[in-house]
């Protein structure tokens, strides 16, 4: 892969997180914006945006959690038929 698409995927992993950090508490938002987020951001890690691509990372991680948090407060109580 060459350096400018580093580049891109590492820009691209940055704007997907921050989507997905604000768009968070739309339920069809949250897994697909991780896991492009996740390995765009991975495959810029080697760019000259290494630091763009690990904000995007961890932003990619914070929207797993919050995802998977919504997901879990949404199920019904168990015992509730």
């Amino acid at each position: 892969m060459q350096e400018k698409d580093r580049a891109r995927n590492a820009i691209i992993a940055f704007v997907i997180g921050f989507v997905n950090l604000a768009l968070w508490f739309i339920p069809l938002c949250g897994l697909p914006f991780v896991i492009i987020g996740l390995a765009c951001g991975y495959s810029g890690r080697d760019s000259n945006l290494e630091k763009l691509a690990k904000a995007g990372i961890v932003m990619a991680y914070i929207g797993l959690a919050e995802t998977v948090i919504k997901f879990v407060m949404t199920l019904p109580p168990p015992g509730t038929g």
